[in-house]
């Protein structure tokens, strides 16, 4: 059973790419992800402890594989390049919304 804090992510999340076209067709690192849960919901992280970490566990178990035995049409991959919100390397997640949420 998810925790609560993984609840409250993965409904604040899918809630935003539900409601914004540029959030169903573009991989978003989960920086990103991050920054545009903070950005909505404000109070938030003053509820649950809300970090890189704990987006990729709230949203990588809600992404399938890259078939049509993927139902959600959610996606992720996971590899090592340039951060765009920090100066080094890092492994970064990305994610991709299906726009049939």
């Amino acid at each position: 059973m998810p925790s609560p804090t993984t609840i409250i992510i993965q409904d604040a999340w899918l809630k935003i790419s539900a409601a914004s076209v540029i959030h169903q067709v573009l991989w978003l690192c989960d920086e990103t992800i991050l920054r545009a849960i903070k950005a909505r919901y404000t109070t938030l992280p003053n509820t649950v402890n809300l970090n890189r970490k704990a987006v990729n566990a709230a949203l990588v178990p809600l992404a399938g594989q890259f078939n049509n035995t993927n139902i959600q049409g959610f996606y992720h991959v996971k590899f090592t390049t340039q951060c765009p919100y920090e100066v080094s390397k890092r492994r970064m997640v990305l994610l991709l919304p299906s726009s049939e949420q």
